[in-house]
């Protein structure tokens, strides 16, 4: 083992100098090949809407870091997401901050991830902070995670399609069955805010939150489920100033009540690939093959609308059986799996020799 004296340097996407950009860039774009090998080489660009679109989050402080050797190399990159005071699920979520590692594959079982967790709990000792949590794409971070005695708490399950392999005919059928089934019910269309009026957006949210608390997160203090109005306009405003085009449908029931939802992600800077979003649907309407529906009329609609589409990717929790069933038909498959580890912070600290 190569023991390295790690120096860490805070990185902040609008004041960081450009060779520090260039390092998160070759970070991320490294990391993004190790999960997907066969994908296309991402452009700079690409990579810096993404990173930029992270750091503007109305719930979390993402406070990201580079790793770098006493030679002045980069080795890794880290981040650590505080929940912003007055953020939806504050008083919860204050107490867990996911830890993001990510360390070149030349540079592991170097003792470089201890390091950053030395410096994460002794620079971040004034947080009430009960538990660290995280994930990892990789063989080598879930070996680490369960060495260091982290539990599992979830696993959560990336797939993709090829738009040439998709059942048209299948999903077309999907389609009339939906409309036929629920012939009062009716599909909205649109891109980026429900409504510039608070009063529907607030209806938005109240689906959204809806249908976020009803799925099962695991063991885990999952994102915040309380969706609020700023949550909303935030997200929009960070998607549209990275390059990102979203796509949402909505059922409205004939008294105006909305009843599912489903988001699909266009990014100018990856034309050939869509990413397909949350779809779900409310409790108490369930069974009536809404969610079917809102899949079939996206993927109708994108097939008009992205003439240039080769792939689609969705993750879902492998505790989704109804949505893993729909996407098992669409032909989805899996390419990795994204393990969500927990571990309390005393247990860390033991682990770091740390009093």
């Amino acid at each position: 083992m190569v023991f390295h004296h790690l120096t860490f340097a805070r990185y902040k996407f609008d004041a960081s100098p450009q060779p520090a950009k260039q390092d998160m860039v070759h970070l991320y774009h490294t990391e993004l090949q190790e999960r997907h090998p066969n994908d296309d080489t991402k452009s700079a660009y690409f990579i810096e809407a993404i990173i930029n679109a992270t750091q503007h989050s109305p719930n979390f402080d993402y406070q990201m870091y580079l790793a770098r050797s006493d030679s002045g190399k980069v080795v890794g990159k880290f981040q650590l997401l505080l929940a912003r005071q007055g953020s939806a699920d504050y008083d919860t979520r204050r107490h867990y901050a996911p830890l993001l590692i990510y360390v070149l594959p030349e540079y592991r079982r170097q003792g470089i991830a201890k390091q950053i967790m030395c410096y994460v709990v002794e620079h971040y000792a004034d947080y009430d902070i009960h538990f660290i949590d995280g994930y990892s794409d990789t063989s080598d971070g879930k070996a680490f995670a369960e060495h260091i005695g982290a539990k599992l708490a979830f696993v959560e399950e990336e797939k993709r399609v090829q738009y040439d392999a998709l059942d048209w005919d299948m999903i077309q059928q999907w389609r009339d069955d939906g409309q036929a089934g629920n012939p009062n019910t009716r599909i909205y269309l649109y891109d980026g805010l429900y409504s510039d009026d608070d009063t529907e957006l607030q209806r938005f949210c109240d689906l959204a939150t809806a249908i976020e608390e009803s799925m099962d997160h695991g063991d885990t203090a999952a994102d915040p489920t309380t969706i609020t109005i700023n949550d909303v306009r935030s997200s929009f405003k960070r998607e549209i100033s990275s390059g990102i085009q979203p796509v949402y449908m909505l059922t409205v029931e004939a008294d105006g009540q909305l009843t599912g939802l489903t988001k699909m992600k266009y990014f100018q800077n990856d034309p050939h690939h869509l990413r397909q979003g949350i779809t779900g649907v409310i409790v108490s309407e369930r069974g009536r093959g809404l969610g079917k529906w809102l899949k079939a009329e996206m993927l109708l609609h994108a097939r008009i609308r992205f003439t240039d589409i080769v792939s689609i990717s969705t993750s879902n929790g492998h505790v989704n059986p109804p949505m893993n069933a729909i996407n098992e038909r669409l032909g989805f498959q899996l390419t990795h799996a994204r393990h969500f580890y927990k571990i309390p912070l005393p247990d860390l600290k033991a682990y770091l020799g740390l009093s």
